[in-house]
């Protein structure tokens, strides 16, 4: 398995409106992304002390996750258009992302 942790920094707004964040995310960017091939689940979390959004996406392999580099042009339309829903709440600064091979989950079941 492979995963992509996207590090974003978010505007004020952001915090004011995760309830719209989370809906459009619900019905808008998991469909999308259900649709991506090798694409197993995607995980966002937020802190408002750090003012930070991480997402994180697990896939099958790196290839399916499309990543040769940090700046992958081969990105799909769709993505493109999901992240634009986002933009107002994001600054366009100090995006990092970063690449892992998955070990293992830890659960409580």
């Amino acid at each position: 398995m492979f995963i992509r942790i996207i590090t974003v920094p978010a505007r004020e707004t952001a915090f004011e409106n995760l309830k719209s964040i989370r809906k459009s995310i619900v019905e808008d960017t998991y469909p999308a992304l259900k649709k991506q091939e090798g694409w197993k689940k995607t995980v966002v979390m937020y802190s408002e002390e750090t003012k930070q959004f991480k997402i994180i996406t697990y896939w099958s392999s790196k290839e399916q996750a499309g990543v040769l580099d940090e700046r992958d042009p081969e990105l799909s339309s769709s993505a493109y258009i999901q992240l634009g829903k986002y933009a107002e709440y994001f600054k366009n600064e100090n995006l990092a992302v970063e690449h892992f091979d998955h070990l293992e989950t830890i659960e409580n079941v």
